[in-house]
């Protein structure tokens, strides 16, 4: 399982939250504008709040009883394609 103690946004990375719950995330580092829907906005917040992914998993399963399997899939690619859109970086 991926673990990190340090999830950082980058400089030049700015959040805002629309009025349906949604983020709109803005890369001035490369111009691009990127929306993540309540469920990605959500696995946002954890990861900005707690900064650790196994712990993120165990609260979404929690709060939403849903496959674990399903969750860590969701969270990894999600993760995995912010990384890869300079969107954070993990250490």
């Amino acid at each position: 399982m991926l673990s990190t103690n340090c999830i950082t946004i980058p400089k030049g990375v700015f959040i805002t939250d629309n009025e349906n719950g949604d983020k709109v995330i803005f890369n001035y580092n490369n111009g691009q504008y990127y929306g993540l829907d309540k469920m990605g906005a959500y696995f946002w917040n954890l990861l900005c709040e707690h900064k650790n992914i196994d712990m993120i998993i165990d609260i979404v399963i929690n709060r939403f009883e849903v496959d674990k399997h399903m969750v860590t899939n969701d969270l990894l690619t999600l993760i995995n394609n912010l990384e890869k859109e300079g969107l954070v970086q993990l250490s």
